[in-house]
């Protein structure tokens, strides 16, 4: 998939991320030049896991502790849903390349997080972040945290 352009706006770069029936590559904004991140998806997986609700209830959300959503597009079997690309590394990377953390850093994310959290789930209707992991969970150049 890496070169596939997708809806005439972005092209794909390089995949950041396999999983399974879903897929994450870096990408890049034909017209604007920008970085994306675009996961895409089986659209029977969307719609079973119900995963496909949330992805259109997010978009409304402006929240500096989440990932923005800024576009979604489908074809016959998939979604390409196009999010604000997110400098910095994962958990997971994190974890990989520097080992523990201080005492200090984690705590100040982990109340970063549950601010977010407490956002999201206060939304009427709330949006239930259900798959909180470090592979989810996005550590900025600035040391701000970011939810995918």
């Amino acid at each position: 998939m890496i070169g596939k352009i997708i809806a005439e706006k972005y092209q794909l770069l390089r995949k950041i991320e396999n999983a399974n029936l879903r897929e994450l590559y870096l990408a890049l904004g034909i017209n604007t030049n920008k970085q994306h991140m675009i996961r895409v998806c089986s659209k029977s997986y969307m719609l079973y896991l119900d995963h496909f609700s949330k992805v259109l209830r997010t978009m409304e959300v402006s929240n500096s502790g989440i990932i923005q959503i800024e576009d979604v597009i489908e074809d016959e079997e998939t979604y390409y849903i196009v999010y604000e690309y997110a400098q910095g590394m994962t958990f997971n990377e994190v974890i990989d390349e520097y080992g523990v953390q201080s005492e200090e850093d984690v705590i100040q994310w982990a109340r970063d997080i549950a601010y977010t959290l407490q956002y999201i789930h206060g939304l009427n209707p709330p949006i239930i972040f259900s798959n909180l992991n470090p592979r989810n969970i996005y550590l900025q150049p600035s040391g701000e945290i970011k939810l995918v």
